[in-house]
């Protein structure tokens, strides 16, 4: 159940317009086009491209899970790169049994199911309704040895934002622990 309310808890965040206040944080005026920023965690194990400055923010269950989001927010488009690692992770939870509890707990909103592979791990990419909205949000997710990876994104319809949909969750890069010292350099958390 703490799998499927981190994911709601996400994706309410990742709605266009929920980003549209007067607070300046976390938002971005319409303007020039946005400088893209790569994001690095050595403590994460990925790296991921954003459309701008992502902001971190962490949270601790209390069962002891800790999730770690990292995102950005404008009118336009919405990313975020999520990973919650169980403290007291189920040898028997399969990436296929975790991804397969995902999948479910998504019920009706699943638009289209996709089985997918990063760095050779198992992983699943949804497209979900937003109620009445023309927009959807697009979802991959990845279980690696006790972490739960999610990399969400939506946009407002349009050929463009599609475009920076598209290469934000193509820039997402799962990385071994051991790459863990080649990536430490440019880690910005």
């Amino acid at each position: 159940m703490n799998r499927l309310l981190l994911v709601v808890v996400v994706l309410v965040a990742l709605r266009p317009g929920l980003a549209t206040s007067d607070s300046p944080k976390g938002t971005l005026p319409p303007g020039p086009a946005r400088a893209w920023e790569e994001f690095k965690s050595a403590e994460g194990r990925f790296t991921a491209t954003f459309p701008g400055h992502p902001q971190v923010s962490s949270k601790k269950s209390a069962a002891g899970n800790v999730t770690t989001t990292v995102g950005f927010t404008s009118d336009k488009i919405n990313c975020a790169v999520s990973y919650t690692d169980y403290r007291k992770a189920d040898p028997k939870m399969t990436p296929e049994v975790m991804l397969k509890a995902l999948v479910d707990g998504f019920g009706k909103d699943v638009q289209s199911k996709k089985d997918i592979k990063l760095n050779g791990h198992e992983g699943v990419e949804l497209v979900l309704a937003q109620g009445d909205r023309k927009d959807a949000i697009t979802y991959r997710a990845f279980y690696v040895s006790g972490r739960l990876f999610q990399v969400l994104a939506s946009a407002v319809p349009g050929d463009k934002e599609k475009a920076d949909l598209l290469k934000f969750l193509d820039s997402f890069q799962l990385h071994e622990a051991k790459k863990d010292e080649e990536i430490k350099k440019g880690d910005k958390k």
